[in-house]
């Protein structure tokens, strides 16, 4: 088996993402070690100029030639402050965009690579245990107003587990549901292989200088 390990940080909603993948069976060495190669190889490409479709194009191509494949509806993101997914994607496939990296950005690169015999795409899960603050409301009901404002001033719009509310004492099942409902909560689930297949994933953070890529993470 493999276990991906994802983790962002931040100082004053200043985010860095950053994962790594942990193999557990040799069957899947090759295809962790790609992953990882990937993410060196975009490293190196990613400079002020380059289109995301020839970042895509480049990192596809040193999945595929290594005999794997890579999810294409996963991507990397620019990151803003308190926005871990902010402005432009990176996907990891081929694909028709104009959009140009420029310098002062930053990204997290991140190639996800499944096995050849897989979709190649992700689904989602039913649960979900990471959210994020959507947009405020107005409730008449007290306890949905409490928990909505203690996550705007704990996390304001950055994702949060739900086991942390539990820790702070200030979860209710019931004014969580209520948000979720109302859209003012984001969940994001737990993604799944369409085909069931093992994926591997690295991730950096990058600041783009004139030169290109500064590593963070």
């Amino acid at each position: 088996s493999v276990v991906k390990i994802d983790i962002g940080v931040h100082i004053d909603g200043y985010i860095v993402d950053t994962a790594t993948t942990v193999c557990f069976n040799s069957e899947y060495e090759e295809m962790v070690r790609t992953s990882r190669i990937a993410l060196e190889t975009a490293i190196r490409t990613i400079r002020p100029g380059i289109s995301t479709s020839d970042l895509g194009s480049k990192i596809q191509r040193v999945i595929e030639n290594r005999g794997f494949k890579p999810i294409s509806n996963l991507t990397g993101h620019q990151i803003g402050r308190y926005m871990i997914h902010a402005g432009k994607s990176l996907p990891n496939v081929s694909h028709v965009s104009f959009r140009k990296i420029h310098e002062g950005e930053i990204y997290a690169i991140e190639p996800f690579v499944t096995t050849p015999n897989a979709r190649g795409r992700v689904i989602e899960g039913k649960e979900a245990h990471i959210f994020r603050l959507l947009k405020r409301k107005k409730f008449k009901l007290r306890e949905s107003r409490r928990l909505l404002t203690f996550i705007e001033r704990k996390f304001r719009t950055l994702p949060f587990a739900k086991r942390w509310l539990i820790k702070d004492h200030i979860l209710n099942e019931f004014a969580f549901t209520h948000l979720l409902e109302s859209k003012c909560l984001m969940a994001y689930p737990i993604f799944i292989e369409e085909s069931g297949q093992w994926v591997a994933q690295f991730e950096h953070t990058v600041y783009i200088d004139k030169s290109g890529a500064v590593v963070l993470t």
